[in-house]
């Protein structure tokens, strides 16, 4: 009988590895809590500061855009730091990002998110119209550029006297097939050269592996001896019952 016990607990501990459900595995992430983003930029990077913001094409880490820039609107969600972006005019190139190369060592289903809000404007701003910003986030895979994979556009502003959801994250997501052995890149454009407004943050810059987790050698090996027991004690059984 302790043999029998046994036996099952051995099938049922494997089956339930072999249930296991998929996990997922992340592959890069830039949530820019450190001072320094690991993307590439054609921006000017300077140091957070009252007023730092203002000039066109800087970029900034801080966890309050309106502490380096009177006009913008300060996070409404959210908590750390975030890459603040004053938007690019016709003088400054129009690539915003573009990240260091991941290899990818499994084939599968990928899922890429960015978190992204419009910072301007706050109330001291209006009446003056903004411009929206519109991001292009396209994916490079061996050097190759893929397809447009998602776009992040904000609502111009003002809008009734306000600046709609200025100060808010939401979140993009985009689904990509890969192969081990690839090389993947993520790239993100600035689609708007408005002097006006046409500024933005990023945040939570995320790849993830979606995949179907295999079951190991050893989990099969104790799958397969607890199947062998079971059906061994059902052939002892047939044959004393004949």
């Amino acid at each position: 009988m302790k043999f029998i016990k046994t036996s099952f607990a051995i099938a049922a501990i494997a089956g339930a590895l072999l249930a296991a459900p998929a996990q997922a595995a992340v592959l890069y992430m830039d949530d820019f809590d450190g001072n320094s983003p690991s993307f590439t930029t054609d921006y000017t990077a300077v140091a957070p500061g009252p007023n730092a913001g203002l000039p066109e094409g800087v970029e900034i880490i801080t966890n309050n855009p309106n502490s380096v820039h009177p006009y913008w609107a300060a996070f409404t969600n959210g908590t750390g730091k975030a890459l603040i972006v004053n938007g690019s005019t016709a003088s400054v190139p129009n690539n915003v990002f573009t990240s260091a190369a991941v290899a990818v060592s499994t084939s599968g289903s990928y899922s890429f998110g960015a978190s992204v809000a419009n910072i301007c404007c706050n109330s001291s701003y209006f009446p003056n119209a903004s411009a929206a910003s519109k991001l292009l986030f396209a994916f490079i895979v061996n050097g190759v550029e893929k397809p447009t994979a998602t776009t992040f556009l904000t609502l111009p502003g003002p809008v009734g006297g306000n600046y709609p959801n200025a100060g808010t994250f939401f979140d993009v997501t985009a689904a990509i097939n890969l192969t081990a052995g690839d090389m993947f890149q993520v790239i993100i454009r600035n689609d708007i050269n408005a002097a006006g407004g046409n500024d933005f943050a990023l945040d939570n810059i995320v790849l993830e592996n979606t995949r179907t987790a295999i079951p190991e050698p050893l989990t099969l090996s104790l799958f397969g001896a607890g199947l062998a027991a079971a059906t061994a004690l059902r052939r002892r059984k047939k044959m004393q019952k004949a």
